[in-house]
């Protein structure tokens, strides 16, 4: 039985146009089968960029400690980029072009940007 996932998801996760079973795709990166073939995206360690990582990846033992949060699941690499495309033009909508990474986190932690301003202030 498995003790811990191997990721969280956000409650507003990302989905590529090619997915159709959501709930299906989700329950088998969490279980970590190995026969899934998906990319997720996540924030990386650093925290300064978005990441988009097979999801074998995920069963490494560091995440299995530290379970990131995936913000993002497509089938191909392309329709990962297409996700990130999206993301990027949400954050743009969202008044703050090119900075999805702050635009994920403020929708994670309510109203406030990353750098603790609101999304309203000029920058």
């Amino acid at each position: 039985m498995l003790k811990r996932a191997f990721c969280k998801f956000h409650k507003e996760c990302y989905f590529s146009s090619e997915i159709r079973k959501k709930g299906r795709e989700k329950a088998g990166i969490l279980r970590g089968r190995s026969g899934i073939f998906s990319y997720c995206i996540l924030i990386s360690e650093s925290g300064e960029q978005l990441e988009i990582l097979h999801s074998a990846f995920l069963r490494d033992k560091r995440y299995r400690e530290h379970p990131p949060t995936v913000w993002g699941v497509a089938k191909t690499r392309l329709g990962a980029i297409e996700v990130v495309k999206r993301m990027m033009d949400d954050a743009a909508a969202a008044g703050m072009p090119g900075d999805a990474r702050s635009y994920l986190l403020m929708k994670e932690h309510g109203d406030k940007r990353a750098d603790g301003r609101s999304h309203t202030d000029n920058p």
